[in-house]
């Protein structure tokens, strides 16, 4: 992913105008921010994205981009996936969503809004891109 994000604004350098501003000049917040909608964009256009998330708390729109996903255990161990809308509920569990999952637990269809906070304890989660319920 990392590899992906370095292409596209290495891309994005090539491509601008005189007029557009340099990467150079751009401050950490600024560079954040413009990851964030790089990660949005690859997601809305790959067909099988999906993003490993370790341990921890994170914000969305910050550190995962916003979406609809669906969402699993990284291996047979459970993992616990918390869902709250500051840091502080997320740290001391008041939130609204809180599951257990493993490989055959999963959360089928989660949308995350900027803003909110993901906690994952126990084992690190794999968010998919989430691509509708399949009957075959």
């Amino acid at each position: 992913m990392k590899k992906t994000v370095a292409l596209l604004l290495v891309l994005l350098m090539m491509t601008s105008t005189a007029s557009a501003v340099s990467i150079d000049t751009l401050s950490l917040d600024e560079l954040m921010k413009l990851r964030v909608r790089i990660e949005a964009r690859i997601i809305e256009l790959s067909e099988d994205w999906s993003l490993r998330v370790p341990m921890g708390i994170y914000e969305v729109g910050k550190d995962i981009p916003a979406g609809t996903y669906s969402v699993e255990s990284e291996s047979e161990n459970k993992a616990d996936f918390k869902l709250g809308s500051s840091y502080e509920d997320a740290k001391s569990n008041r939130v609204f969503v809180s599951e257990y999952l493993s490989k055959n637990i999963v959360i089928g269809k989660i949308a995350l809004f900027d803003g909110q906070f993901i906690k994952v304890r126990f084992n690190s989660v794999v968010l998919r891109k989430y691509k509708g319920l399949s009957f075959e």
